[in-house]
């Protein structure tokens, strides 16, 4: 009988150690759960906030990047402009090309009797603006000479007259002779 209790106390025993040894591995477990619950979490708040940064720094770079097609295409149209205005301001080898376009005047019945630049150097205005003055006397028809001043300023130089005179050169007023001096704007980098 004393076999049998001493059978029962090992058997207790190991229930009893059995028992101890199931709550401390549930509790190793749960401890494990938990350490493994904080790290994703703690790890997820630090993805979060990168991806966060991230976002911000690329709608930031998204601005920016819609910002520079802005700046590149009013920079193309400003180029566009300025290379449409210095078409108004010659360099000395384009005059060539104002006097073909004075030339174009000679063949519509007006007669170019006289024509020079009054100066070779560019003088400057008072706000300094290059210009050479110039002197132009026509003839022909009054109505050809009121079609050629009005093709004339508006052609695509930038001239501004400073003193035009016309006169009959007959006795019925069909014809006449214009005189006109004025100033003919040039580049900066005239020479």
């Amino acid at each position: 009988m004393n076999n049998k209790k001493i059978e029962i106390k090992k058997i207790k025993q190991k229930q009893s150690l059995s028992l101890h040894s199931f709550v401390l591995r549930r509790v190793a477990f749960l401890f494990f759960l938990l350490t493994i619950t904080f790290l994703v979490a703690f790890y997820t708040e630090n993805l979060a906030h990168t991806l966060q940064e991230k976002k911000t720094r690329l709608f930031f770079l998204d601005e920016q990047e819609r910002r520079l097609e802005e700046l590149k295409t009013e920079l193309e149209e400003r180029n566009e402009k300025l290379v449409k205005i210095e078409g108004f301001f010659p360099k000395e080898k384009e005059i060539v090309g104002f006097i073909n376009f004075l030339d174009k005047f000679s063949l519509s019945g007006i007669s170019i009797t006289a024509f020079h630049f009054e100066k070779e150097e560019p003088l400057l205005t008072s706000e300094g603006y290059p210009f050479l003055p110039f002197s132009l006397v026509l003839a022909g028809q009054f109505e050809d000479l009121k079609k050629f001043l009005d093709q004339f300023l508006s052609g695509p130089y930038l001239i501004k007259p400073y003193f035009g005179e016309i006169k009959s050169s007959d006795n019925i007023l069909k014809s006449g002779v214009l005189t006109l001096r004025g100033r003919f704007f040039v580049n900066q980098n005239f020479r």
